[in-house]
């Protein structure tokens, strides 16, 4: 009899052992066909089969939703010698993956370019080296965001700095971008300076040098230099004509297809050129008039300004020339008249003198 049960108590115990080394941690012995001190046993087997296993249960689901990237609580149940240690490890991992949450948190403020918040507190290991890294980033990301707001108010102050550190690695390819851009604005704002102040200085025929830009830097420039055409081609249309103008030439006229401004200049320029030339050519038509002797005219079209002292000028010239022309063609009639009484007195003198010799001679002869 005793045979048989130590014979079946080695037998649950190599079921027992077979099961756990085939990692069924939940078979457990069947005390209930034992009695006794060999219950007792199986039944001590069976209580420390669930001692290891609970906690190693409890490791289990733990790696498990770790590993699907949960982050569970705290263990908070007591462990006694090495299941304490696996405890107090288990937790010391879920402190460093919380501190992967606290950096996945940052880094979705940073994916939606929210740099409020870095990553703060201390971890150890790898953790604090992922922190450590993303603060990095985020500081870095915060530089970035300085020189991006002085570039934006026209501050281009950091351009010696990024010079200075030129590139953090051999494939960075942020900073010399910051810089590329830096420098090519700066050079962008020279050149427009350079233009200003040439055009200032009266040499318009000056224009930008497109290709040292690209993309729309070159359109910039592109615009300045149709600006400066825009503006320049009146002024030395209008220089043209004011030349001619002051040759004498009045048979001319602004050309050029200009636009608001420009064309209003063009248009009052050719209106000018249109009211000297009638003005000339109506004080010419009166010079040339009275140079005939004809001092019976008048200007009367409307003019404007100085023209206007000139028309009242040749109208009064005309007019006192005219009276004074009348006066004197009076006067003449009047020496005319004198003269012929006095030619008639001068024949009828000479008539009785002639009457009276006549009679003289008659009178001696008879005597």
């Amino acid at each position: 009899m005793k045979r048989s049960v130590i014979r079946s108590l080695i037998a649950e115990a190599n079921a027992l052992s077979t099961a756990a080394v085939e990692g069924r941690l939940d078979t457990r012995g069947h005390a209930d066909h034992f009695s006794g001190g060999f219950r007792e046993i199986v039944t001590g087997v069976n209580n420390t089969l669930d001692a290891v296993v609970g906690p190693l249960n409890v490791a289990a689901e733990y790696i498990e939703r770790i590993g699907k990237g949960q982050i569970p609580p705290k263990i908070t149940d007591e462990y006694y010698g090495d299941f304490r240690e696996i405890k107090n490890n288990l937790n010391a991992c879920l402190d460093g993956l919380g501190a992967l949450k606290i950096a996945d948190h940052t880094l979705k403020l940073m994916n939606h370019n929210d740099l409020s918040q870095p990553i703060e507190g201390e971890f150890d290991g790898i953790f604090g080296e992922i922190s450590n890294s993303i603060n990095g980033v985020h500081a870095q990301l915060g530089r970035i965001v300085n020189i991006s707001t002085n570039i934006r108010n026209g501050d281009l102050s950091d351009l010696e700095m990024l010079r200075s550190i030129g590139k953090r690695s051999e494939n960075d390819q942020l900073l010399p971008a910051l810089l590329g851009m830096i420098e090519t604005i700066l050079m962008l704002v020279e050149e427009t300076r350079t233009m200003a102040q040439i055009a200032i200085d009266g040499d318009l025929n000056n224009r930008g040098d497109i290709t040292k830009f690209r993309g729309e830097y070159a359109t910039v420039i592109e615009g300045f230099n149709l600006t400066l055409d825009a503006i320049i081609d009146p002024i030395q249309a209008a220089s043209v004509t004011l030349n001619e103008l002051a040759e004498g030439n009045l048979n001319i006229a602004m050309k050029g297809d200009f636009k608001g401004q420009h064309g209003k200049i063009k248009n009052d320029m050719n209106r000018t050129i249109d009211f000297l030339k009638g003005y000339v050519s109506e004080i010419t038509d009166t010079l040339e008039e009275m140079g005939r002797g004809n001092f019976d005219l008048e200007i009367t079209n409307l003019y404007c300004g100085d023209f206007l002292a000139i028309k009242k000028a040749l109208n009064d010239i005309a007019a006192n020339l005219s009276t004074t022309l009348s006066d004197i063609n009076v006067a003449a009639s009047q020496v005319e008249i004198g003269a012929q009484q006095i030619s008639d007195g001068g024949q009828a003198l000479s008539q009785g003198t002639t009457e009276q010799a006549s009679s003289i001679q008659e009178h001696d002869r008879f005597h």
